[in-house]
C-alpha cells in the first residue's frame, strides 16, 4: 500500500493540524462504516484496510512526523519545478523577441540584396554594350544579343508581397495588436510569412506584413477597411480587425539604371 503518495488526512476527513482526539474520532466513525461486519463488500474491505493503515501512521507521533517530512520534501520539489517552468517561459519570451528582431533585419537584408543583384545586372549589361562598341565601333539595341532583364520601375511580383497596415493609436489594453495577432488578422487575405509592429507616429500604429504571394498582398491593399469587419466574423480577431484603418503595398522599386534609360531611348 503506497501511503507516501496518499493524502492520509484527506482519507480520514481531518485537517493537517488535527489533534490526536480528532484523528481517533474520525477513524472510529469511518471504521464503523466500512468494517467487514457492517459491510461485507470487497470495496468496503479494501477501504477498511486503508483506513487502518492511515490510522496506524497518524496515531504514532514518530510515523506522523516522518510522513509530513516526506510530504514537505515533495512540495519543495514541486515549487522548484514551478520556478524552472517560469524561467523556461522567460527564455521563450526572449527568444520570440529576438526572432522578431531577426525578421526585421532579414527584411532589410533581403531588400539590400535585391538592389545589389539588380545593380550587378545593370553593370553586366553596360559591360556587354561597351565591349561590343569597342569591337564594332557602334551597336544598336536591336543588334545586341543578351538574355538578362531590364531594371525598371515595374512591380516584381516575386518580391512585392509586403504591405503596411495602420490603425488608430489607443491606450486601452484590449486595443493593442501584437505581431502574432496582426498575422492572424491579415491571414484572411492569404498565407502570411510574418509580421512586425513599427513605432507609432502621428496618432497611428503601423505594422508590416509579409505574404507568401503577391496576389494576397494586393487583395489586402485594395480592401476597404472603412466598412464593417464582417470579413473577420468567427475568426476570433474581429474586434481587433475593426481597428484597422488602411493598408498599402510596400513596393520594392529602384530607379532605372543608366543602361535601361539608354535602351528606352533607342526603342
Amino acid at each position: 500500500m503506497d501511503l507516501e503518495n496518499l493524502d492520509l488526512y484527506g482519507e480520514l476527513g481531518v485537517t493537517k493540524n488535527a489533534s490526536e482526539r480528532e484523528i481517533i474520532t474520525a477513524y472510529r466513525k469511518k471504521a464503523l462504516k466500512y468494517h467487514p461486519d457492517k459491510n461485507p463488500s470487497a470495496e468496503a474491505k479494501h477501504k477498511f484496510q486503508v483506513l487502518t493503515a492511515v490510522y496506524t501512521v497518524l496515531s504514532d507521533k514518530k510515523l506522523r512526523e516522518e510522513y509530513e517530512e516526506v510530504q514537505n520534501r515533495k512540495q519543495s520539489k514541486d515549487e522548484g519545478l514551478s520556478k524552472e517552468i517560469l524561467r523556461f517561459r522567460e527564455k521563450l519570451r526572449k527568444a520570440e523577441a529576438e526572432q522578431a528582431d531577426l525578421f526585421k533585419d532579414a527584411g532589410l537584408r533581403e531588400h539590400k540584396i535585391q538592389l545589389l543583384q539588380k545593380e550587378a545586372q545593370d553593370l553586366r549589361y553596360e559591360f556587354e554594350r561597351q565591349r561590343t562598341v569597342q569591337k564594332s565601333g557602334y551597336t544598336s539595341f536591336r543588334d545586341m544579343a543578351f538574355t538578362g532583364r531590364l531594371t525598371d520601375l515595374r512591380m516584381d511580383k516575386e518580391h512585392d508581397r509586403v504591405v503596411e497596415v495602420k490603425w488608430k493609436l489607443r491606450e486601452e489594453p484590449e486595443a493593442q495588436i501584437s505581431a502574432n495577432q496582426l498575422s492572424h488578422i491579415m491571414a484572411v487575405f492569404g498565407p502570411v510569412e510574418g509580421a512586425m509592429i513599427k513605432t507609432p507616429r502621428k496618432g497611428y500604429v503601423y505594422g508590416i506584413v509579409v505574404y507568401q504571394y503577391h496576389d494576397s498582398a494586393l487583395e489586402a491593399a485594395e480592401y476597404d477597411y472603412r466598412q464593417s469587419a464582417r470579413l473577420w466574423d468567427h475568426t476570433g480577431v474581429r474586434k481587433l480587425a475593426s481597428l484597422l484603418r488602411g493598408c498599402k503595398l510596400q513596393r520594392s522599386h529602384v530607379p532605372r539604371s543608366s543602361y535601361a534609360g539608354l535602351v528606352g531611348e533607342q526603342l
